[in-house]
């Protein structure tokens, strides 16, 4: 893809990234660094224990038998097992559909043979294999360690002593890697399991050998984003030195916590590692140049491996008593130990093997190569802590589009999107939600029905409802509207729990591009109090781009997406796999919606001319009108006329009022003129936020039933030199586009990559009354940006900060999100420094932080409804007045 502007990952372009085809062994590079996983080799989730056998599993292969299951990959089944000499052991099993492929049997054997080959005291060996046998296997010792993120993230940076001891035996391990011609070429923190006595590098077997394989082509981008060499990232040959660079990341990312080139989308981590200069705040002295001289962007510049050795010997020697103490931190060393000795079931203590338990340091396994990704299974980005994804299951996530009418779930088979039908057997589901008298809840089709009759106790539009107080009562049942939309969403989740037939909790929700951070806020609670884990929200444009553009060449799209309650306009970028979203803006209140209430506004005049009767206040009168409205635009879509027919529309002083009108065409254009001119703005505010032209589109495609208009098709073609709306998106495809996120996400899906943006900017109010902005519009998002302040009184007592999200430079015509006090020390003005910290997830939830760099005092808070409601309360309050003389003001630069 190559962008207006140059490619995004190099000044000037660089080669366009290419996402490789994961075969046997291989790994596409990450799609998502905002969630980090644990994995080890061949792809185990690695979890506190081990799981009985389950009925159908084998009790020995080879010559080892099985104590237990550790999970499953992509490639296979991963067992605890014990050798015939009882040593633990890993033990993988082929699953059957691939080992009835002759070309995976091949590669599947070339890569054990591989990995076989590489000894060494800090990598973990293949015990045995059966590369020929049916199914075929391989058998891996066991490690007892966590993975170094994990035990950075139990531990924090690890002290110098233990960094030098980690870097010794990461080079040794290397150097038995490329001592038989074998690349790693995925090194990385959850590539490392910290043992008691050091290190052990795993999943070497990824690279296969240098020569006879794929792998070392050019043009093939595997590994991950922030630990993989500039060579890598452009799909250049690779060699000894792009393992090297990595370890340079490796050992920083053990000294300081963090990656040398930060944080994001994987493209923005990429541009950092091609053109940015490494962070390694932390670092000091000989450690310090030992990584920056591993992180040299050209490979002839880094030291050998040799050459690394020679260094830690000058600065680094191992303690003579090396089996009587570690060299970890305390937090670490506990790690080790909840490692060594996982519990076995019952079922199989039953089978006569619970005495095999504390064998040779049961622990994690450290499978000798990767290929969970050889059958497409998730391949989980780097990870910590705390989001071990459990990769033997066969759940699948999906994708939901909440609409404002109707919502719809799609789920991804055989790589294929489909819609799941409700139990009426219809692709969507009415967002409507009723009370009945008996304080039942009703959903869908059947509150729909209620709305006729008993409008007063039906919630339409449960979307729209998020982020205000707004409630449904009747008797004793009282429902937010985060309960709304979540039974909406409930009801949605069981009829996809129906058609694939097992229980469904990860899910990817669409929501309007202009949703505000409190709407977003709110609706990920309801996801909760749906049953749902949300792995993602994902802006409808764009979910509706990547339907479209799954398997289009390099081109710009613009998407115009006119539902029923919001319009949505996104420019974007689709090229070599990535939905790129350059810009986008919207309206969150103007739909199909507000062109139907015209329609019931000039109906309920006309009925109040010829029968003088006043609609105004009849709830039920209003619904039927609402219902006539929306079929009679549907119908000016494709005829010049409609007539609404409604007999006993109400009871007038002559009697029953029937009402019968005619309506053309182009009466409903004039009196919905102002509103099709609303739909100027969005489009030409994303065509100057990119800086593109008319004549940079390629295509313009329309989504939303509203966007079926005549006259919504004619000020497209007016706004984009007469380019002609593509209408080919299939129905659904914005919950279609939610689930391919869905299957980017869970690993599903390997060659798609999308890249969305923060809807506004994000800012704090600043002395006088002006808006300094932290974050702009349409930035990639994660993202977190900072600047410093500081006061303008001497011995200011506190910093007041008022956070607001919007483009307007007086701070108080933009919206409030939250107001933050940090206390300070007595100082001349001019003296503090704040730091102001806006940190956004890929999420578009907000999370502002202040901080005081002196006295290191903070204060924070996440943006949500609440914090949006405390913070236009005070700014109401008489404290106002007199603490908005204590805003910072920006620090002037040096």
């Amino acid at each position: 893809m190559a962008p207006r502007g140059g490619h995004p990952l190099a000044a000037p372009p660089a080669p366009a990234l290419r996402p490789a085809t994961a075969g046997a062994g291989e790994r596409n590079l990450p799609v998502d660094t905002g969630r980090w996983h644990r994995s080890v080799g061949w792809g185990v989730t690695k979890e506190a224990g081990v799981e009985p056998l389950r009925a159908g599993d084998p009790e020995q292969v080879g010559g080892f038998r099985l104590r237990g299951r550790l999970g499953a990959g992509g490639m296979g089944e991963v067992f605890l097992g014990r050798s015939p000499g009882g040593r633990a052991a890993a033990v993988k099993t082929v699953h059957p559909h691939l080992a009835r492929q002759a070309e995976f049997r091949r590669r599947f054997a070339r890569e054990v043979a591989a990995a076989r080959a590489v000894g060494g005291a800090f990598t973990a060996p293949v015990m045995a294999a059966g590369p020929e046998d049916d199914p075929p296997w391989v058998a891996t010792a066991y490690v007892p360690g966590p993975d170094l993120a994990a035990a950075v993230g139990a531990a924090g940076p690890f002290p110098d002593d233990a960094v030098w001891r980690l870097t010794a035996g990461l080079v040794e391990a290397l150097g038995a890697i490329h001592a038989v011609g074998v690349l790693h070429r995925d090194l990385k923190p959850s590539n490392v399991l910290v043992a008691a006595d050091g290190p052990r590098v795993i999943d070497f077997g990824i690279a296969r050998t240098r020569e006879d394989t794929a792998l070392t082509a050019t043009g093939l981008v595997v590994g991950t984003a922030g630990f993989m060499s500039p060579e890598q990232a452009e799909g250049g040959e690779i060699g000894p030195a792009g393992d090297v660079f990595a370890l340079g990341a490796v050992i920083a990312f053990a000294a300081t916590g963090s990656g040398p080139f930060g944080e994001g989308p994987p493209l923005a981590v990429l541009h950092r590692v091609v053109n940015a200069r490494p962070r390694l705040d932390g670092l000091t002295g000989p450690l310090r140049e030992l990584v920056d001289a591993c992180l040299a962007k050209t490979p002839g510049e880094r030291p050998t491996l040799t050459a690394l050795l020679e260094r830690i010997g000058a600065h680094w020697e191992p303690e003579d008593d090396l089996f009587g103490s570690t060299p970890w931190p305390d937090a670490v060393t506990t790690l080790i130990q909840r490692h060594a000795a996982p519990p076995t079931a019952p079922y199989t203590e039953a089978a006569g093997t619970a005495g095999d338990a504390g064998t040779a340091g049961d622990a994690r396994t450290a499978g000798a190569a990767e290929a969970t990704e050889t059958a497409g299974a998730t391949a989980a980005p780097d990870g910590g802590p705390d989001t071990a994804r459990r990769a033997g299951r066969a759940r699948r996530a999906v994708g939901i589009d909440l609409g404002t009418a109707h919502a719809a779930v799609a789920v991804l088979e055989g790589g294929e999107v489909s819609l799941v039908p409700n139990a009426q057997g219809a692709l969507t589901t009415p967002s409507v939600v009723a009370l009945t008298a008996e304080g039942d809840v009703l959903v869908g089709t059947a509150a729909e029905r209620q709305a006729l009759t008993d409008p007063g106790h039906t919630a339409r539009a449960a979307k729209l409802w998020l982020g205000t107080g707004r409630r449904l009562a009747r008797g004793d049942v009282r429902l937010t509207a985060e309960d709304v939309a979540g039974q909406v969403l409930a009801r949605l989740r069981e009829d996809a729990e129906g058609y694939l037939g097992h229980p469904v909790t990860d899910a990817v929700l669409a929501v309007p591009a202009g949703f505000r951070r409190d709407q977003r806020a709110a609706l990920l609670r309801a996801g909760e109090r749906a049953g749902l884990n949300v792995l993602r929200l994902v802006n409808e444009p764009s979910a509706a781009a990547m339907a479209y553009g799954a398997h289009r060449d390099d081109c710009t799209v613009l998407v115009f997406d006119l539902g029923a309650g919001s319009l949505d306009v996104s420019l974007v970028e689709l090229g070599d796999g990535v939905v790129e979203i350059k810009a986008t803006a919207g309206d969150s209140w103007l739909g199909g919606d507000e062109w139907d209430r015209r329609i019931v506004r000039h109906l309920t005049e006309r009925v109040r001319r010829r029968h003088g009767v006043d609609l105004a206040g009849d709830a039920a009168a209003a619904e039927r009108l609402r219902e006539a409205a929306e079929a009679a635009r549907i119908e000016l879509s494709a005829a010049r006329a409609a007539t609404v027919r409604l007999p006993y529309l109400a009871t007038g002083p002559d009697g029953p009022v029937h009402l019968e009108e005619e309506l053309t065409r182009e009466e409903c254009e004039t009196l919905t003129r102002d509103l099709l001119e609303r739909c100027r703005a969005p489009v030409e505010h994303v065509l100057a936020d990119a800086e593109y032209t008319p004549a940079d589109i390629d295509q313009v495609v329309v989504a939303g039933g509203a966007a079926r208009m005549p006259a919504v098709g004619d000020l497209i073609r007016r706004l984009t030199d007469g380019r002609e709306p593509h209408r080919g998106l299939a129905p659904g495809a914005v919950a279609g586009g939610a689930a391919l996120q869905a299957g980017v996400l869970t690993g599903a899906v390997r060659d798609m990559m999308l890249l969305d943006v923060a809807p506004y900017s994000i800012g704090v109010e600043t002395n006088g009354g002006t808006t300094t902005k932290l974050l702009q519009r349409n930035t990639t998002i994660p993202t977190k940006r900072s600047d410093i302040f500081t006061t303008h009184t001497d011995d200011q007592p506190v910093a007041v900060l008022h956070v607001v999200e919007g483009e307007l430079k007086e701070a108080a015509r933009n919206r409030t999100l939250a107001v933050l006090e940090l206390a300070l020390p007595p100082a001349p003005r001019g003296v503090p420094r704040i730091e102001v910290t806006a940190d956004c997830d890929a999420n578009d939830i907000l999370r502002v932080t202040a901080r005081d760099l002196g006295t290191g005092n903070e204060t924070g808070a996440t943006v949500d409804r609440a914090t949006g409601e405390r913070a236009a309360a005070f700014l109401r309050s008489n404290r106002w007045a007199r603490l908005r003389a204590l805003t910072p003001v920006p620090l002037p630069a040096p």
